[in-house]
């Protein structure tokens, strides 16, 4: 019993510090704080680089979050989720709907 109320607790904790830093989005080349990268800003972002203080790797993650971003993904509970940057990793929650295929000869 006391298992089970300790790894409740620490989900719901992990939950919450989840949502936590979702609310603190940082998108590359996005200067004025709405997650969008603007043409603008790209344009910004090119001067920038041509001038030597921002790297042609930072330009070209620029350039595609631009050309790519938001997208908006519908989840298995109908939400809609909003993501302005490439995902650098995922945190699966329930391991039992992951069941990697192998293939045998």
């Amino acid at each position: 019993m006391r298992i089970g109320i300790f790894t409740l607790i620490i989900t719901c904790t992990m939950l919450m510090s989840g949502s936590a830093f979702a609310q603190g989005i940082e998108v590359p080349g996005d200067s004025n704080g709405d997650n969008i990268v603007s043409a603008e800003e790209v344009a910004a972002a090119e001067k920038l680089a041509q001038e030597g203080r921002l790297s042609a790797e930072v330009l070209q993650e620029i350039k595609q979050i631009h050309e790519k971003y938001p997208i908006n993904i519908t989840d298995s509970a109908n939400r809609t989720v909003t993501i302005y940057k490439p995902v650098e990793r995922i945190v699966l929650l329930n391991t039992y709907s992951y069941e990697p295929y192998t293939f045998w000869d």
